[in-house]
């Protein structure tokens, strides 16, 4: 539906909500509101219908007999899922089995491992394949799991540029000290967190041989920090 509107931009847009938002709705992350469908609906030219059962033609003025669907646009079950071999879950959190394949959005944004770098766009450009299993070993939601570039030298050698971090996005405070993926001055940064007795937050690098420096943050300012995800894991090429 989206790819008949434009683009993610301009969904949000229509239906007055974030990308971040329309991307967690896309995912079965969480629930659109009822006019925001309409309003989705209304510009791709799908049938509400179709959207919230299932059932029905796709398209609006198009007969379930066009269509080459009687009732449902579900295809027959394949040969894999009569065996019970656990498919790609895509959009149902509750479905998520043992050896299950998770789609993990691989977000067109990036977090600054060095001085910052303002965040543009959270379009989804493309996905990483993981198992269920392994992203709950690493401590990870994989209904909230997402993949977020990495740019920078700040945080080596634990992270290097151009590595994809995997960030549990259900965590939205600091839980503990940790690498975290933060939006702070309107900057979008990975950093490690660490809460002082004096009530500041101080965001660290591990690169301290290239003169990076710890920024803290009074708590004045506090507000203005937002804690995007817990980064967990990270992907590397060799």
């Amino acid at each position: 539906m989206i790819s008949k509107i434009g683009d993610q931009k301009t969904a949000a847009k229509l239906a007055g909500a974030s990308v971040a938002k329309l991307t967690s709705w896309k995912f079965g992350r969480s629930r659109p509101d009822f006019f925001a469908l309409v309003q989705l609906c209304e510009a791709a030219g799908s049938s509400l219908e179709w959207l919230a059962t299932g059932e029905g033609p796709m398209e609006v003025g198009e007969s379930a007999r066009d269509s080459g669907r009687e009732t449902s646009h579900v295809p027959a079950r394949t040969e894999q899922e009569h065996r019970g071999v656990p498919m790609l879950q895509l959009v149902d959190p509750e479905a998520f089995r043992e050896g299950a394949l998770v789609m993990l959005p691989r977000l067109d944004v990036e977090l600054s491992a060095g001085a910052g770098a303002l965040v543009e766009s959270e379009d989804v450009e493309s996905f990483f394949a993981m198992h269920a299993a392994y992203l709950r070993e690493i401590g990870v939601n994989p209904a909230f799991a997402t993949t977020i570039r990495v740019r920078g030298r700040s945080m080596m050698p634990t992270l290097a540029d151009r590595d994809w971090v995997i960030v549990d996005t259900s965590i939205d405070s600091v839980v503990d000290e940790g690498l975290y993926a933060v939006v702070y001055g309107g900057l979008s940064l990975i950093k490690r967190i660490r809460l002082m007795r004096d009530g500041t937050v101080k965001l660290s690098s591990d690169n301290r041989d290239e003169g990076y420096d710890d920024e803290v943050i009074p708590p004045s300012e506090l507000p203005e920090l937002r804690i995007a995800g817990r980064v967990r894991g990270h992907l590397r090429g060799i």
